[in-house]
C-alpha cells in the first residue's frame, strides 16, 4: 500500500498565507456556484491537514453549510477539528464539522459523497501515486460532485539564479516521484497524468495558475523549503561529486537566505473538475 507524507503544523502554518494569497478565486466561486444549488451545502475536504481549505473557503459562503474533514493524520485532525471549533463558537455561525479519520487510499471515505457536494484538496493531488488519484478523481465525479483541487505543484525558480539551479531541482523533482513507498507520488507531472480525464467531454474542467511569490523576508518559509530539498536529495545515493554540487548549491542559498537576499517562485496550477 502507497503512504502519504505527514507534514507538522509549523510547516502548515508557515505556507498558509502563500497558499491563501496565490489561490485562483475565479475557479474558487465556479465552485462555490455549483454548491450554492445543493439544498444540503456539504464540502468534503480531502488530506484536510490545518483547515487550510476551511480558514480560506468558509467566510465565502453566507449560509449554513456543513463540512467533512478526511485526515489521516488522527493528531492533526483532532488538533485542527478542536482549532476550527474554538472558532466558529466565537463566530456564532450556523456551520456543522466532523472529522473523518482516513487515507485518501481508504475507498472507505467516498460512502459521504453525495450528488451536488463539493470536493476540495489543497496541496494533495502531486503527493499521490497516479492510479489511486485517477481513482479519486473518477468517483467523486461519478458521485456528481465537484472537485476543488489547489496548489498543484508544477515547478520552482530561486533567485539570484545559480549555475546549479537546474540540475538541483530536477534531483529534487526525481525524488517527489519515487517517495512513496508503495509506489511514485505523481509529482510535477500530475498534470500529464490526469490529461485523458480533463479531455473527457462530460466533465468540465477549468485551470488557472497559483503562483506563491516569496520575498527575501520570507525567511521560515525559505528555511522549510530547504531543508525539504536537503533532506529529498540527500536520500537519492547520488555520486560523490553530485553530492558535492549539491552541497556547495546548498550553502551559497543559505548564505543568501541569512543575508536576507534570496528568494524564490514557486509555480502551482488550481483546476476545477465539474459533472456534466
Amino acid at each position: 500500500m502507497s503512504r502519504v507524507p505527514v507534514y507538522e503544523i509549523d510547516w502548515l502554518e508557515a505556507r498558509w498565507r502563500f497558499d491563501h494569497e496565490a489561490r485562483d478565486q475565479g475557479l474558487i466561486q465556479h465552485a462555490l456556484a455549483f454548491l450554492a444549488q445543493s439544498d444540503d451545502p456539504h464540502i468534503i475536504d480531502l488530506g484536510s491537514g490545518y483547515g487550510a481549505n476551511f480558514r480560506h473557503l468558509h467566510p465565502e459562503i453566507p449560509y449554513p453549510h456543513r463540512w467533512s474533514f478526511v485526515e489521516r493524520d488522527e493528531r492533526l485532525l483532532a488538533q485542527s477539528l478542536q482549532q476550527i471549533k474554538i472558532e466558529l463558537a466565537l463566530q456564532a455561525t450556523n456551520i456543522q464539522v466532523e472529522g473523518k479519520h482516513h487515507s485518501l487510499l481508504d475507498p472507505a471515505w467516498m460512502d459521504i459523497l453525495n450528488p451536488g457536494d463539493l470536493v476540495t484538496a489543497n496541496a494533495v493531488i502531486d503527493i499521490l501515486p497516479e492510479s489511486e488519484a485517477i481513482t479519486i478523481f473518477q468517483k467523486i465525479l461519478e458521485r456528481g460532485c465537484a472537485f476543488l483541487a489547489t496548489i498543484n505543484y508544477l515547478d520552482m525558480a530561486v533567485f539570484p539564479a545559480h549555475p546549479l539551479d537546474e540540475k538541483v531541482i530536477g534531483w529534487y523533482h526525481q525524488h517527489m516521484r519515487q517517495v512513496q513507498s508503495g509506489g511514485g507520488s505523481m509529482g510535477n507531472s500530475w498534470e500529464q497524468s490526469l490529461v485523458r480525464l480533463r479531455n473527457n467531454p462530460q466533465i468540465q474542467f477549468l485551470q488557472a495558475p497559483s503562483i506563491w511569490e516569496i520575498q527575501p523576508g520570507d525567511q521560515a518559509i525559505q528555511s522549510h523549503l530547504l531543508g525539504f530539498m536537503e533532506e529529498a536529495i540527500g536520500e537519492m545515493g547520488h555520486s560523490l561529486e553530485d553530492s558535492e554540487a549539491f552541497q556547495l548549491w546548498l550553502t551559497h542559498r543559505i548564505g543568501a537566505l541569512e543575508a536576507g537576499k534570496l528568494s524564490m517562485r514557486v509555480f502551482h496550477q488550481d483546476f476545477l473538475a465539474l459533472p456534466s
